[in-house]
């Protein structure tokens, strides 16, 4: 009797075994039924997908690669051209240092014609200066910074054209700066005016007391003057090299003279000169040696 129990139980309990792993299996088989079915609607449907829907997906893979452009993770192959501009994005201010290394503000070319490849002129090609390219740099000049916008230089261009007043100028040269000056088509005389103040009410209307301010201290008053004119024809001078032109600044002239000839019942009195044109090939030695950061600069 127990022998028989025991034989009849096993038997049961491989049937139970028999019919739990058959459960499983039909399980396994709907569950890859569902998944088959998702798939085949899913193609199905991108099958039939009309253009509007097509669009409307366009649309939002665009607002994603916006999103992306927003928050500055775009990857490299959907970056765009840099456009110059400031180091801050969406009111939060990227590595500035690295960003400018990587993102100048004017390209390299460009710091070559201002600045690497650019050198003191003191031999031009005779090509004469059109007007306009001198009203143009005069106009970036202009936009230098001074103190309360005083803008106190002024400049004489001074024409090849012009044999009596390029004679003239002449004059007022020593043998060393007279054949680079009579070779320039333009010579500028770079000027202060002792009457700058006068302009303030309209370049700095939001100090109505500014001229007063600065006519009542004399030592004041030239200090800003000189400064400030010297600052502006710094700017004259990248904005004739950003013009294509070669500049070559001389300070070894009669000033008293040049004066007396040019700026006689003026206020103007002259600075320094400019020559200026289109600069001849071959005519630069080696760069002179030029100062170290450390020498020239301290970092507190």
């Amino acid at each position: 009797m127990g022998l028989c129990q025991s034989q009849e139980s096993s038997r049961s309990s491989r049937g139970n075994k028999k019919g739990g792993k058959g459960a499983n299996k039909r399980r396994n088989d709907k569950r890859h039924e569902k998944r088959r079915k998702r798939r085949y609607s899913s193609s199905e449907s991108s099958e039939h997908t009309t253009e509007s829907d097509s669009s409307s997906e366009d649309e939002r893979t665009d607002r994603k690669r916006r999103n992306h452009k927003d928050r500055g993770d775009r990857h490299d192959d959907e970056k765009e051209p840099h456009q110059p501009g400031s180091p801050f994005r969406d009111g939060r201010v990227v590595d500035s240092a690295a960003y400018a290394l990587q993102y100048p503000v004017i390209s390299k070319e460009d710091q070559d014609i201002l600045f690497y490849n650019a050198r003191t002129c003191t031999r031009f090609a005779a090509i004469p200066i059109p007007h306009e390219m001198l009203r143009n740099a005069m106009k970036l000049a202009l936009l230098a910074p001074s103190a309360y916008n005083c803008c106190p230089m002024r400049v004489v261009f001074v024409m090849n054209e012009n044999t009596s007043a390029k004679d003239k100028l002449l004059s007022c040269l020593d043998p060393e700066g007279l054949r680079q000056t009579q070779e320039a088509p333009v010579t500028a005389i770079v000027c202060t005016d002792l009457h700058y103040t006068h302009n303030l009410p309209k370049l700095m209307p939001y100090v109505p007391n500014a001229q007063q301010m600065f006519e009542q201290y004399d030592d004041l008053n030239e200090m800003i003057r000189i400064r400030n004119s010297n600052l502006q024809a710094g700017y004259l001078i990248l904005a004739l090299r950003s013009l294509g032109l070669g500049v070559g600044p001389l300070s070894n002239f009669d000033n008293e003279k040049c004066d007396q000839l040019f700026l006689e019942n003026s206020t103007w009195r002259s600075n320094f000169l400019i020559n200026l044109g289109y600069a001849k090939d071959d005519q630069y030695p080696p760069r002179a040696y030029r100062l170290e950061f450390d020498v020239a600069a301290k970092l507190l």
